[in-house]
């Protein structure tokens, strides 16, 4: 798993990770799932794992998309 990708400025409209959102990400992918629920939104977010699985970016602009 790369680091994740609070070493880097946001994308533009979004915010920087909360250090929960990070030890949330990096939990799941330690445990090989599929993803998160963002603390700070309630959405469900793919983990890099998951979207390396995949084996393909899909063009959406997944937060931890490891093809970008």
């Amino acid at each position: 798993m790369n680091k994740p990708h609070n070493d880097k400025p946001a994308a533009p409209g979004r915010k920087q990770l909360s250090s929960v959102a990070i030890r949330l990400h990096e939990e799941a992918c330690k445990l090989k799932k599929d993803g998160y629920v963002d603390p700070d939104s309630g959405a469900f977010v793919f983990s890099e794992y998951y979207l390396k699985s995949r084996g393909y970016c899909c063009g959406n602009g997944c937060r931890h998309c490891p093809y970008n």
